[in-house]
């Protein structure tokens, strides 16, 4: 799932299930992660963690944020 997000990103483009909706909990605390995480200047690995996170969460302007930020769109984990 995060490779065709990724890719879909990279395409300009974003699957409706990305969109992140203001009532979107997940989103809403992910937000508030990133406000804080970015404030401290993380390095790559915890940029591209965090972009995991909103990929998983479906949290498409966390994503484009983290990209961004520095996040790299060629990241891979565990999971690909």
């Amino acid at each position: 799932m995060r490779r065709v997000l990724a890719f879909a990103l990279a395409l300009g483009l974003a699957p409706a299930w990305a969109d992140e909706a203001p009532s979107n909990l997940a989103c809403m605390e992910l937000r508030a992660k990133l406000d804080d995480q970015l404030a401290k200047q993380p390095d790559a690995l915890q940029l591209n963690a965090l972009l995991f996170e909103a990929a998983r969460k479906g949290c498409l302007p966390s994503l484009q944020r983290l990209l961004a930020a520095g996040a790299s769109r060629l990241a891979r984990d565990a999971q690909g």
